[in-house]
């Protein structure tokens, strides 16, 4: 998989707080789109028009209307971008959403990812609810927490498995609420988490669907697909795949339904 960044500005001004190059809206604001070094958003903000920065830091409520190319995005809270997002690593907690395609070497997520378009990656990661496109990716591994829907899952290794949803009692919005949701997966050696109240974004079975899952080693449970093709492949408890295509191993849990299954 080929992933080429984009060249970001050549930026040699002074950093500093009221650096028209690194502004910071915090509260309520708006910003006009542009060329920054570093662009963040701290309380309910939204950036008019695409956006290029080496980083980009959101927390709370932001919105940005247009394409987003960075480096590295962090966003907390309730975030939304009205076009495509390129990035070195971006890392969403809360909810987001973009409305065209997302290219990341690396993305991680806990809560609620909306992609309009196709998720191209290094390596995904993320516990909760994602609907997106189609998903490629060297190494992907989902922790599903909430209804979750791609088109298709391709990638070297592919691990799907039920994330963590307890319930807890937290201040939220400066209330304390017992309707929140904590939610915890174990990736790669690191815990995920996100608290989020409950919305429409985990309403449903915590399952994912996808009409095709390609890969090489593929371990899959608490998931619906139309088709499974892969090297190694594990059907885990909560699974109902239409038709598996292996080529050296596969097994199936007793807790699983898999209606055909052909070794090629």
């Amino acid at each position: 998989m080929k992933f080429k960044m984009p060249n970001f500005p050549d930026i040699n001004i002074s950093m500093g707080p009221g650096d028209p190059q690194n502004p910071h809206i915090a509260g309520l604001g708006k910003l006009l789109g542009g060329n920054y070094q570093t662009v963040t958003i701290s309380g309910s903000g939204e950036v008019q028009g695409n956006l290029r920065a080496e980083r980009v830091t959101l927390s709370g409520s932001a919105q940005i209307d247009g394409d987003v190319t960075t480096g590295d995005i962090s966003a907390s809270g309730v975030s939304k971008i009205k076009g495509s997002l390129t990035a070195r690593e971006a890392c969403f907690s809360g909810s987001a959403s973009v409305q065209g395609s997302l290219k990341s070497e690396t993305l991680q997520f806990g809560g609620a990812l909306d992609v309009d378009g196709d998720i191209d990656a290094f390596t995904l990661c993320g516990d909760g609810a994602i609907q997106a496109g189609a998903i490629k990716a060297d190494e992907i591994e989902l922790g599903v927490s909430g209804a979750s829907e791609v088109r298709a899952l391709s990638g070297k290794q592919i691990k799907v498995k039920a994330g963590e949803r307890v319930a807890v009692s937290v201040p939220v919005s400066g209330k304390t609420s017992s309707s929140v949701f904590a939610h915890h997966t174990t990736i790669n050696g690191a815990t995920i988490s996100s608290v989020s109240e409950t919305s429409t974004a985990y309403a449903g079975e915590c399952k994912l669907t996808a009409d095709e899952i390609v890969g090489d080693d593929i371990d899959l449970d608490v998931t619906d697909a139309r088709r499974v093709e892969g090297k190694k492949v594990r059907i885990g408890p909560g699974c109902v795949i239409d038709k598996v295509q292996y080529r050296e191993s596969l097994d199936v849990d007793s807790k699983a339904t898999v209606k055909e299954r052909i070794k090629v």
